[in-house]
């Protein structure tokens, strides 16, 4: 198996937010709290275990719903920022 580069897995996990935000519209026009999120990227992760055990292939192949599990991570972030609950940068 290859290995990818920092800025690969970057650009994959960006591609994949340009494709949920065209997909689902962005997150300030469908924001979530983040119990919601939590519940989003636990959904992803099942299939990500789904695919392991089916062997699923493009979208929906192993790498290809970690992708999406990073992108959801990425979105929840974006939406709720950096900071911690005391408003320090993290």
């Amino acid at each position: 198996m290859g290995k990818a580069s920092k800025e690969k897995v970057l650009y994959a996990v960006l591609d994949e937010r340009k494709f949920q935000d065209d997909k689902w519209g962005p997150i300030d026009e469908n924001p979530h709290d983040i119990g919601t999120w939590f519940l989003l990227i636990e959904a992803e992760l099942n299939e990500v275990k789904s695919a392991l055990l089916k062997g699923g292939e493009g979208r929906n192949s192993a790498k290809s719903e970690l992708i999406q599990v990073a992108a959801l991570c990425f979105a929840a972030l974006e939406q709720h920022g950096l900071e911690d609950s005391k408003g320090r940068g993290l």
